[in-house]
C-alpha cells in the first residue's frame, strides 16, 4: 500500500520549526528543509576605517547582522498537515497552500511584522527568534500534486536564533 504524505522519518528530521506556537512547517503534508544553514551561517558586519595619515585602518568590533537564508518547502497534495487523505491531490495541494499562504507567507502586519518562530534541533534543544518569510516561490512548474517543490528566503532581523 502506498504510503500517504510523507513518512514520519521522511519530514523534519534536521529540526522542526513552529511558528507563533501552533503552526508546524514540517508535517505529513509539508517540509521545510535546510535547518543546518540556520545552526552556523549568520551575517557578521566587520568594520573598519580608513584614518586620515595614518597608515592602516581603525578596526572596530564585528557584530551581527539580519541574517537571510534560502530554504525549501516540499507540499505534499495527499493529504492535510494532520495526515489526514483528501480524495484529490489536486485538491489537497491548492488547500495545503491556502493554509500556508495564510498562515506563514501572508505579510505580517501588526507589531514587528514577525512571526514568533521555536526551531527544534535534531538533539531536542530548542532556538528562537523573531522570523519573516518573502513570498513562496515555485521551483518548476508543478506536474505532481504529491510532490512539488517551492522556495522561499527566511529572514531572521536579530541575526541567529537563539
Amino acid at each position: 500500500m502506498a504510503t500517504l504524505g510523507f513518512d514520519c522519518d521522511q519530514y523534519g528530521c534536521l529540526g522542526v520549526m513552529t511558528l507563533n506556537g501552533t503552526v508546524a512547517l514540517n508535517t505529513p503534508a509539508w517540509d521545510l528543509t535546510g535547518y543546518p544553514k540556520l545552526w552556523v551561517e549568520h551575517t557578521v558586519v566587520t568594520d573598519s576605517t580608513v584614518l586620515a595619515l595614518s597608515p592602516g585602518q581603525r578596526s572596530y568590533p564585528s557584530r551581527l547582522n539580519q541574517s537571510e537564508y534560502d530554504l525549501t518547502l516540499y507540499v505534499n497534495g495527499d493529504v492535510n498537515q494532520n495526515g489526514v487523505p483528501y480524495a484529490d491531490p489536486w485538491v489537497g495541494l491548492y488547500t495545503n497552500l491556502q493554509y500556508l499562504w495564510t498562515n506563514v507567507f501572508q505579510p505580517v502586519t501588526t507589531g514587528a511584522g514577525t512571526h514568533s518562530a521555536v526551531l527544534t534541533t535534531p538533539t531536542g534543544g530548542s532556538l528562537s527568534a523573531a522570523v519573516k518569510f518573502s513570498e513562496l516561490r515555485g521551483a518548476d512548474d508543478i506536474e505532481n500534486p504529491r510532490f512539488a517543490e517551492y522556495r522561499t528566503t527566511l529572514v531572521i532581523p536579530a541575526g541567529r536564533f537563539a
